[in-house]
C-alpha cells in the first residue's frame, strides 16, 4: 500500500542552518569601538566612550547623565519584539538569509531610534561655559544658534529655556556621535567555541 504521505522537497538541512543562525548570531546597538575614531586629532575620547559618559554621567566633572542608548531601545522595544519575531519566521520561510535580513532590519529599527533619541532628547541644558567652548573646539567661528543661547542666558533665561528657545541640540555638535550610532551583527563567541569543540 502507498504512503498518503509525499515528501516534495526535504528542506531540513537549510531549516537547521537558519537555527543556527538565529541562535549564533546578536544584533548590537550603540557605538561599535572599532569604528568609534573622532576625526579631529589628538581627541582624548572616542565616540564610544563619550557615548558612556553622557549615558552615565560623570559627576566628577559636573556632566549630567543624558542618556540615549537605553532610553531609545527601550521606546523601540514594540517595534523591535515584532522584527524579532518576523525574524524567527524568517528561519522556516527564507532560511539563514532571511534570518540575517531580519537581523538587520532589527538593528536598522535600534539605529534610527538611537538617532531619534539623540536628535530630539530631552536632556539636561548644556551650560553656557560648553557653549562658549563649543566654537573654540571645532575652530570655526561661533553660530547664530549659540550666540542667541549665551545672550538669552546673559539676560536672566534659564539655561533649560535658552536651550530650547535657540535651538541647541546637546549632544549633536559635528554631528560625528550621532552618525557613530548604529548596529553590528556578530557571532556570539560561546557558539564558535562549541563549534570548534564539536559540542
Amino acid at each position: 500500500m502507498a504512503s498518503p504521505v509525499k515528501i516534495s522537497k526535504d528542506n531540513t538541512r537549510g531549516f537547521m542552518a537558519a537555527l543556527a543562525a538565529l541562535a549564533e548570531n546578536r544584533v548590537y546597538a550603540g557605538v561599535p569601538a572599532t569604528t568609534a575614531g573622532r576625526k579631529e586629532e589628538g581627541t582624548p575620547l572616542n565616540n564610544a566612550e563619550l557615548m558612556f559618559i553622557h549615558e552615565n554621567g560623570a559627576p566628577e566633572a559636573n556632566i549630567p547623565a543624558r542618556p540615549v542608548v537605553n532610553p531609545a531601545i527601550e521606546h523601540a522595544q514594540p517595534e523591535l519584539t515584532a522584527a524579532l519575531a518576523a525574524t524567527a519566521k524568517s528561519a522556516f520561510d527564507k532560511g539563514p538569509d532571511g534570518v540575517m535580513k531580519g537581523f538587520d532590519a532589527v538593528g536598522l529599527i535600534a539605529q534610527n531610534a538611537m538617532r531619534a533619541r539623540i536628535t530630539t532628547g530631552p536632556f539636561a541644558p548644556l551650560s553656557p561655559k560648553t557653549i562658549a567652548q563649543r566654537a573654540a573646539k571645532r575652530g570655526t567661528k561661533r553660530r547664530k544658534s549659540e550666540t542667541k543661547y549665551l545672550e538669552l542666558v546673559k539676560g536672566g533665561m534659564a539655561p533649560s529655556e535658552a536651550q530650547a528657545a535657540a535651538g541647541i541640540k546637546p549632544l549633536i555638535d559635528t554631528g560625528q556621535l550621532r552618525r557613530a550610532l548604529t548596529y553590528v551583527v556578530r557571532k556570539v563567541r560561546w557558539a564558535a567555541k562549541k563549534a570548534k569543540l564539536g559540542g
